[in-house]
């Protein structure tokens, strides 16, 4: 299956520093590789069949984050 590259780019203002933005993104792109590959290699097409399987573990993975990071 080939691959393509997407690139996403907004403008914001920023009331959390540079360092801290780093350690967010780093995690928040875990979590979407996680999902990706957890909905590749599982044949889920459906968001909340991939949310129902997926949410109660990143859940226990990430507690600091705010629950909609992980759907």
């Amino acid at each position: 299956m080939p691959s393509e590259t997407i690139k996403l780019t907004a403008k914001f203002k920023l009331k959390e520093t540079p360092e801290g933005l780093d350690v967010l993104f780093k995690t928040y792109r875990e979590i979407v590789n996680f999902l990706i590959t957890h909905a590749f290699e599982n044949n889920v097409t459906s968001f909340y069949r991939l949310k129902k399987e997926t949410y109660k573990s990143l859940r226990k993975e990430y507690p600091e984050l705010p629950s909609h990071y992980l759907y």
